[in-house]
C-alpha cells in the first residue's frame, strides 16, 4: 500500500501549521504530493490552477465553513467530482448538518490517528470511481 499513490495531489486545508504538518507527515509513506493551504478561499483560487486528487478540509476554516467550501466545489461541475474528507472536532461535526455530511467523502474526529488517516485516504483513492468516490457520505451528480 505505501507508495502505491505517488502520482496523486493532496489538497490539505488547515489553518493550524502544526495540524497541516501532522497530516503531511502521516500521508507521506503513500508518496503523495502536497498542496496546502490555511484558507478556503486560497484552497479555490488552487484548484483553479491545478487540480488535485483529493481534498483534506478543516470544517471550521478562518474564512468559509466546510459546507460553503463544499457547495463552492459542488457548483463547478470541474471540481465536483474531487472526493472531500473533512476533519473537526466533535463539536464542529456536532453541528454539521446531517445532508452535508454525507456529502463528504468522509469526516474524522481530532486529533486525527496517522493510520486512519492514511486508511481513508488509501480508500477513497483506491476506490474512486465516480462524483466523490464517497465512503460514508453519498455521491452526488
Amino acid at each position: 500500500m505505501l507508495s502505491r499513490l505517488r502520482h496523486t495531489t493532496l489538497l490539505i486545508i488547515e489553518p493550524n501549521d502544526i495540524a497541516r504538518d501532522q497530516y503531511r507527515s502521516a500521508l507521506k509513506p503513500l508518496g503523495c504530493s502536497f498542496i496546502q493551504t490555511a484558507t478556503g478561499a486560497s484552497a479555490l483560487a488552487i484548484v483553479e490552477q491545478m487540480m488535485p486528487d483529493l481534498v483534506i478540509t478543516e470544517l471550521m476554516l478562518p474564512d468559509l465553513s466546510g459546507v460553503d467550501l463544499l457547495n463552492a466545489f459542488d457548483a463547478n461541475p470541474k471540481l465536483r467530482v474531487v472526493p472531500i474528507i473533512a476533519v473537526s472536532n466533535a463539536d464542529a461535526q456536532a453541528q454539521l448538518p446531517p445532508a452535508a455530511a454525507a456529502e463528504f467523502a468522509d469526516c474524522l474526529l481530532k486529533p486525527i490517528d496517522a493510520l486512519r488517516l492514511r486508511a481513508v485516504v488509501s480508500r477513497i483513492l483506491g476506490q474512486e470511481s465516480g462524483p466523490r468516490a464517497s465512503g460514508t457520505g453519498t455521491a452526488r451528480g
